[in-house]
């Protein structure tokens, strides 16, 4: 049996962030838009405003933009943070890896809940700097802890589990 036992902090939501290869792509589509958006509006003004054509494109990449903007500035780990702060107060999680199953405990001041996965609800799982984490259930549940929060057995133990239940499902993501 290995056991991790958690609080979430502003760690865990930083390096789940950077785990997230959309991100980095969402910060480029973002400057992109708002670029050639104003790029647009530009040619607008200087060239001919009678032409429709530049003002629509500008107007829709400068929304596009904006938009995303607004899902990247959400996804920052503090703002993460603070929702998941705001849905589970004082919230506390065990996980508990046995050779059957993964037991998920959580508590909080106004939930608290036992759940129980078969590692063939595991959908996805990586191991990256001393961070783990599942997608459960098809992206419906995650979990995610660093190795230290590992109170039971070791990372490698747990690393090996995960291995042998999941198969091409765990990846060990190397730097």
């Amino acid at each position: 049996m290995i056991r991790a036992e958690l609080s979430y902090t502003k760690a865990h939501f930083r390096k789940l962030l950077s785990l997230n290869k959309k991100n980095t792509f969402r910060k480029i589509y973002c400057a992109a838009c708002f670029a050639l958006g104003l790029i647009f509006m530009f040619l607008f003004i200087r060239i001919d405003s009678s032409e429709i054509a530049y003002f629509t494109l500008g107007l829709i990449l400068l929304i596009c933009g904006g938009i995303t903007l607004r899902w990247t500035v959400m996804m920052l780990p503090a703002n993460q943070l603070k929702k998941f702060q705001q849905l589970y107060p004082d919230g506390t999680w065990r996980f508990i890896f046995n050779e059957d199953k993964i037991l998920c405990d959580s508590k909080s001041v106004i939930h608290s809940r036992r759940s129980e996965y078969a590692y063939a609800a595991v959908d996805s799982a990586c191991f990256k700097d001393d961070f783990f984490m599942f997608k459960l259930c098809g992206n419906s549940a995650l979990a995610m802890f660093f190795s230290d929060d590992i109170k039971e057995g070791s990372p490698d133990q747990l690393r090996e589990l995960l291995s042998q239940k999941l198969g091409d499902k765990f990846t060990v993501i190397e730097q």
